[in-house]
């Protein structure tokens, strides 16, 4: 019994790692919203998603930066999500182009600096979450 979970766990880890890539996500509040989650991923794996898409979240991705533009063709993206992330650098015109994003999270990154840069290119940002580590806001 025991083996069978491990061969499991070990198997599931092994999908997750040789594909690494965005799958749709089922959303409970609003089964119209586009929501990709992307599991082991990089930034790369974006290129797949649809233009239209609303939510991205990032869990455990290793990506070290996030250059400028990195999400401009996602016109409508409302929430962006970074949970347990390897990110250690954000460009300052990361965001830009996301005029409706209203959720912005960082969980557990290694991001230690907030820069208002970042924040100037979301006019309808209303939460933003960082959440598991010491920021400093610099302006």
């Amino acid at each position: 019994m025991v083996n069978s979970i491990l061969l499991l766990w070990a198997l599931v880890g092994l999908i997750g790692r040789a594909h690494g890539k965005c799958s749709l996500a089922p959303i409970a509040d609003n089964d119209r919203s586009i929501a990709y989650a992307c599991i082991h991923g990089d930034l790369n794996d974006l290129n797949e998603l649809p233009g239209e898409t609303e939510w991205i979240e990032f869990s455990v991705s290793r990506f070290h930066a996030i250059p400028d533009d990195a999400f401009r063709r996602f016109p409508n993206l409302r929430r962006l999500s970074f949970y347990n992330c390897h990110v250690n650098l954000i460009e300052p015109a990361a965001f830009r182009g996301l005029h409706r994003l209203d959720w912005l999270i960082f969980h557990g990154t290694r991001i230690h600096a907030v820069r208002s840069a970042w924040l100037r290119h979301l006019p309808n940002l209303r939460r933003l979450v960082l959440d598991r580590y010491h920021f400093f806001l610099t302006i």
